[in-house]
């Protein structure tokens, strides 16, 4: 699969407008309402370790695992999901040596330009 290729379905009910985090992952994992929580709650760590000085490294999933109770597999699932819907972004810091997941702007950015798209279909 080509890195383009990658993406995901998101549910989206315009009489249910999302509150919160959890609300809004619902729209993301809406295949597996179980992992909204664990994945807000990986979001939360993971903005949290991105405002030090050394970020959540993704050769830490194992005892990222352990500490939240997800198998490798549910773990991957998660990741991936956030990773195509453009909540997080797994780069390489050359300083370190090793791959950084960081939260990303990039599921906002999309959603936006969706957004002026569809409201220039009402400026005619």
């Amino acid at each position: 699969m080509k890195k383009s290729d990658q993406s995901v379905k998101i549910s989206i009910n315009p009489e249910k407008i999302p509150q919160d985090l959890e609300s809004l992952l619902g729209s993301v994992f809406w295949k597996e309402p179980g992992m909204v929580g664990p994945a807000a709650d990986f979001l939360s760590y993971v903005w949290e370790w991105q405002m030090t000085e050394s970020p959540y490294a993704a050769s830490n999933w194992r005892s990222y695992c352990k500490k939240a109770g997800l198998t490798q597999s549910q773990y991957s699932n998660m990741l991936k999901r956030l990773k195509y819907a453009g909540m997080v972004e797994k780069k390489y810091n050359k300083g370190r040596g090793e791959h950084e997941i960081r939260a990303s702007k990039k599921f906002h950015e999309t959603l936006s330009s969706m957004g002026r798209i569809w409201e220039r279909f009402f400026e005619g």
